[in-house]
């Protein structure tokens, strides 16, 4: 008469097989063994299924963004997230060590890692809007030691994003299309990778729709980012004319002229 124990070994062996089937490169028929197993087996043995399953996802969705299919990687990707989001608060590489040892499978970032690739994909399959998407599900639901651990991935992936967006906003402006131009220039602003053009620009767009106080926000912006150039007080100067605030208008006005004869002052004595 067979045991609990029996049976979890037996699973167990049965995943192995599963593993080997995938790596003969007879993928299909390896999922649909595993997802035979997670049927038929008690709730800690399909932890275990999905474990499998999520890390082999992920080495699919490597193999297809090697070869630039993103689209195709995105959705191994996304099927390993959605396999593995409950491990994100688990030890699953001390509960699967033999796994680990077995295949020399690295599981202690396993949800983190399929979340970061999933991003990655997205963003290389030029669907921006979902990359961001992602990416912010993924920040939510980590906590702050994880956070650190992915800061260098998370800062190289928001200023390729924002790479992305600032040619849209830039030619949406160009196009006269005001709300489109400031709802990219947000995005980047709201990434954290934004300079004091990208507020500039977004000053611009808010003065072309009569946005006066919020213009002048982004202004004050450039002029905190860059205090030596005459543009922020330039846009300061536009935003208080137009909101009729004429007085502090032409103190924006005087102070621009003086940053202008300054910054004239110095290409001088540079020529000197």
């Amino acid at each position: 008469m067979s045991t609990n124990e029996d049976s979890k070994i037996i699973h167990f062996l049965l995943l192995i097989k599963a593993i080997v089937i995938f790596n003969a490169d007879q993928h299909e028929e390896a999922f649909l063994r595993i997802r035979k197993l997670a049927a038929a087996c008690p709730n800690d043995d399909i932890i275990a299924c999905r474990v499998v399953e999520a890390y082999l996802r992920v080495q699919l969705g490597i193999n297809a963004s090697n070869g630039a299919r993103h689209e195709e990687a995105a959705d191994h990707f996304t099927a390993a997230v959605n396999s593995c989001t409950f491990a994100s608060n688990l030890n699953i590489h001390v509960i699967y060590e033999d796994l680990v040892v077995l295949f020399g499978w690295d599981l202690k970032y396993l949800w983190q890692h399929a979340h970061q690739k999933l991003c990655d994909a997205l963003r290389q399959g030029g669907k921006l809007e979902e990359a961001l998407g992602s990416y912010r599900e993924m920040m939510n639901n980590i906590d702050e030691t994880t956070k650190v651990r992915c800061f260098d991935w998370s800062n190289a992936f928001r200023q390729d994003c924002s790479a992305l967006y600032l040619p849209k906003g830039d030619a949406a402006f160009t196009a006269n299309d005001y709300d489109r131009a400031i709802d990219i220039y947000s995005v980047v602003i709201d990434l954290g990778c934004a300079n004091d053009t990208v507020f500039a620009n977004r000053s611009k767009a808010r003065s072309e729709k009569m946005l006066w106080e919020d213009a002048l926000l982004d202004a004050q912006k450039v002029i905190e980012l860059n205090p030596s150039s005459h543009i922020g007080y330039q846009l300061k100067h536009m935003a208080l004319h137009g909101a009729q605030r004429y007085d502090q208008a032409i103190k924006a006005f005087e102070m621009m002229l003086t940053k202008m004869d300054s910054a004239h002052d110095m290409q001088i004595r540079s020529k000197l």
